[in-house]
């Protein structure tokens, strides 16, 4: 019974160290990936902030004045009913 139970510890241990090795590369494969991921993001969020915000805003405008022209016309044909 006894070299069932120290077979299985053995093997527990084994398991353990190599799930450790793995965390451990794993931790070590996301801190190389870490760097190139905070440049991506600030690239996109530059890319956001160059140009689609700013276009965002044009289109917004340009549909803010159309419907503006839109109500305008509907209030003079209220007006002349």
């Amino acid at each position: 019974m006894d070299d069932l139970k120290g077979k299985f510890e053995e093997t527990m241990n084994k398991a353990g160290e190599r799930v450790r090795a793995g965390m451990e590369e794993l931790n070590k494969s996301f801190s190389q990936a870490a760097p190139q991921l905070q440049h991506d993001a600030d690239e996109i969020i530059q890319y956001l902030n160059d140009e689609v915000v700013p276009a965002v805003r044009t289109r917004s405008a340009e549909a803010m004045r159309l419907a503006s022209e839109k109500l305008r016309q509907l209030a003079e044909q209220f007006d002349r009913k």
